[in-house]
């Protein structure tokens, strides 16, 4: 199914009254749509959805698809070619060793089996570790290549006020939270595929046979020089001929001088 009917609706409670800090000074919600082998980095990702408004999010499906190895997928780069795999989910494991091995306690936002840091250790080590980390991906600690398919989803967003004045009423009687709580708390977010359409993009081997090769290399001719496969064929043959009659008339020399029998001259001794 598709359309904004069609969709995963999201009822939410903000609760804004439970504000912490974090990496963002505002208020609500975020969401980023992925693909469930990838792990993604939501400081640097997502859409924020505010509290008191519905939110549509329209998206669209990209697969990317690259050969493995021996092939480049990525400049002069292999791929990782494994069902399980993601360069995000390498990364992350990564970075929380090296956090914990830093600062001797794990980010709550992340999945390390350490302690949780103080709002001390997260300001002073935690926090400004990780976004190193972030900015510069650590490529010499970290050895996470990319995997060879993986998907994406492109999104389109739009809002709008959430609950309307007409439903706050209802929402209130059916839900027991006070109208006050539910036009400054609640959330309403549709996400929904726009169609059923998937955009794929592969790379394909150049030359995957001898024959590819052979068939570049024919039109190459035909193109630069105005040769053929006829033409390299006879180009050959003569080669071919033109050492065999070499090679015979060698041969041929070489019998007639051992067919020959030495003459001995001899001459008359006077008495």
């Amino acid at each position: 199914m598709y359309g904004a009917v069609f969709n995963l609706q999201l009822y939410v409670n903000v609760m804004t009254y439970f504000d912490y800090f974090s990496h963002s000074l505002s208020s609500g919600v975020k969401i980023a749509v992925h693909d469930h082998r990838v792990e993604p980095i939501m400081t640097n990702e997502g859409l924020v959805i505010k509290p008191a408004s519905e939110a549509f999010i329209e998206i669209r499906r990209k697969d990317y698809k690259f050969l493995p190895a021996p092939y480049t997928a990525f400049g002069n780069k292999t791929c990782v070619n494994k069902p399980d795999y993601s360069s995000s989910r390498c990364y992350q494991a990564c970075w929380n060793e090296i956090i914990q091995h830093k600062c001797g306690c794990t980010d709550f936002l992340s999945k390390g089996n350490g302690p949780y840091c103080s709002y001390h250790d997260y300001q002073t080590c935690s926090n400004p570790t990780f976004w190193h980390l972030l900015l510069t991906y650590h490529k010499e600690t970290c050895d996470c290549p990319q995997v060879c398919h993986y998907t994406t989803y492109e999104y389109s967003f739009s809002t709008g006020t959430y609950p309307s004045e007409f439903f706050v009423s209802q929402i209130s009687a059916i839900s027991g939270f006070p109208e006050w709580l539910i036009r400054t708390n609640f959330a309403l977010i549709r996400i929904y595929f726009k169609d059923l359409s998937i955009t794929i993009n592969e790379q394909v081997a150049k030359y995957e046979n001898a024959g590819d090769i052979f068939a570049n290399l024919g039109g190459q001719l035909g193109l630069f020089l105005g040769a053929s496969i006829l033409t390299i064929t006879e180009l050959l043959e003569f080669i071919i001929f033109l050492i065999w009659s070499f090679i015979h008339r060698v041969k041929k020399k070489t019998k007639d001088d051992q067919s020959k029998t030495p003459v001995e001259i001899f001459k008359p001794t006077k008495y």
